[in-house]
């Protein structure tokens, strides 16, 4: 009896030692096994917990390590510039598992298509780019951050207007929000539909009255736009005395002043915009363009050469800084000079903008090399 107890005792105490070693071995076995299981579907390197993190939907069944596989596939794929074999691997992901997972793969799709379409931008393919922005809202439809790249790329990169107020239309139909109202209007008055541009500003108006400094701002620049440059002044000479801080409101407030035709205080009003914010680029142009029209070039340029100086990221402004100041050096009989600067304008536009004048302005100077 007492012997049978020893046994007895002497396989329990096993069991409780085992049972926490062979857990401390597992623990430390899941990291190579993931390692190679990575390295043989050809997806090195991936981060499963990291992009999950970035998601807002997870699939809470620890089972679903097919649908993960090919969603992880397809991401190596699209990662390496091959659409068509990732839509394959996302078509095998999207019919299996759970209904939870494949919303799950297709939120991983599109973030991983959006994220490689900008690094596209960037490289200047823009075809390509618009292909998996296009695939990104097929895959999510109901994500608003797809609709929202995709417009953001039409409008800065194909001026298509149209398209990108289409697309945030379906994003604010998904959630509405006063940021993406107030771009809202802005597009809607680049297309002349001030009307629309108006009720999207009372929104936010409204709902959101945290918001007057920028609904203001927009409301000066619809007046402009109108051509009403009364209303515009006094609705911008309200805003400054609101928000006497804010260099956006007296920019906007130069530009209604210029359209006015008060040169001076547009002067003034953009010397104080560019004293509140030294970063901002539109500013320095504005005055830029007022004293080239006056002929003070040896002011337009050191405006121009102060914003080019800045140690900001590449935007339109510097392409647009590089034109104006090119046609500074052209007025200053400065060829050589004025020849650099749009030749600088042309290698950094990756947005078309003022394309067809750099060519023109180049062709004359007899190009570029």
């Amino acid at each position: 009896m007492i012997e049978r107890f020893h046994i007895r005792s002497a396989k329990t105490l096993w069991i409780l030692i085992s049972l926490p070693l062979c857990a401390v071995l597992i623990l430390m076995a899941e990291p190579l096994l993931r390692h190679n299981l990575n390295t043989n579907l050809g997806f090195r390197g991936m981060n499963d917990s990291r992009i999950e993190g970035e998601l807002d939907v997870r699939p809470s069944d620890p089972t679903w390590s097919q649908s993960r596989t090919f969603v992880y596939a397809a991401l190596s794929v699209i990662r390496r510039g091959d659409p068509n074999d990732a839509n394959r691997l996302v078509e095998r992901a999207l019919t299996v598992g759970t209904e939870r997972e494949r919303e799950w793969a297709a939120l991983v799709i599109a973030t991983a298509l959006v994220r490689s379409a900008k690094e596209l931008e960037i490289k200047g393919q823009l075809d390509q780019a618009e292909a998996y922005y296009r695939h990104a809202v097929s895959r999510a439809p109901k994500n608003p951050q797809t609709h929202s790249a995709l417009g953001s790329f039409l409008e800065l990169y194909r001026r298509d207007l149209p398209g990108a107020i289409a697309e945030l239309e379906a994003e604010i139909q998904l959630r509405q929000t006063p940021l993406n109202m107030l771009a809202l209007a802005s597009r809607y008055r680049y297309v002349r539909r001030f009307g629309d541009a108006q009720n999207a500003l009372n929104w936010v108006q409204r709902y959101y009255p945290d918001y007057t400094e920028q609904v203001l701002i927009e409301s000066g620049w619809l007046a402009v736009d109108q051509k009403d440059s009364t209303g515009a002044v006094h609705v911008l000479e309200s805003a400054r005395k609101r928000f006497p801080q804010s260099a956006d409101v007296w920019y906007t407030l130069a530009v209604a002043y210029g359209s006015a035709g008060r040169v001076d205080d547009s002067l003034k009003a953009t010397d104080r915009a560019i004293e509140l914010n030294p970063n901002l680029t539109w500013a320095y142009l504005h005055m830029a363009n007022i004293l080239i029209q006056q002929n003070q070039l040896d002011r337009a340029e050191s405006y121009l050469t102060r914003m080019l100086a800045l140690n900001i990221p590449v935007d339109r402004t510097r392409v647009l800084g590089f034109i104006s100041l090119g046609d500074v050096y052209l007025r200053a009989k400065r060829p050589d000079l004025a020849r650099r600067a749009f030749c600088e304008a042309q290698s950094i536009n990756r947005w078309g903008e003022s394309a067809a004048t750099i060519e023109q302005r180049i062709t004359d100077l007899k190009g570029c090399n």
